[in-house]
């Protein structure tokens, strides 16, 4: 066969390796951030508690959250999946 092409395939596969071990530290450090965030499911609506706040999500009629924080609105119609949202909290992001 030719050199080339194994030389080329060989880092090809070399370089897939390292993406793949970088993706699993990826998730393994979201999978941590996303613990940090507390998360209790009410009847409405879900309680986001994380470094003293209290963060409530409730969702509107378009499908999206509502994020109230000690009664004020912080954010509106946030179109993210709820353990997206608690990444944001926990990155300082909201």
């Amino acid at each position: 066969m030719n050199t080339r092409f194994d030389a080329l395939y060989r880092k090809l596969k070399t370089h897939l390796l390292e993406v793949q071990a970088l993706e699993t530290e990826l998730q393994d450090l979201r999978l941590r951030e996303l613990r940090k965030v507390e998360i209790v499911q009410n009847k409405s609506s879900i309680t986001l508690k994380f470094r003293g706040r209290i963060i409530n999500a409730k969702r509107n009629m378009h499908r999206g959250w509502n994020l109230t924080e000690k009664g004020k609105r912080i954010k509106t119609d946030v179109r993210s999946p709820i353990h997206d949202i608690r990444f944001k909290i926990s990155q300082g992001d909201i």
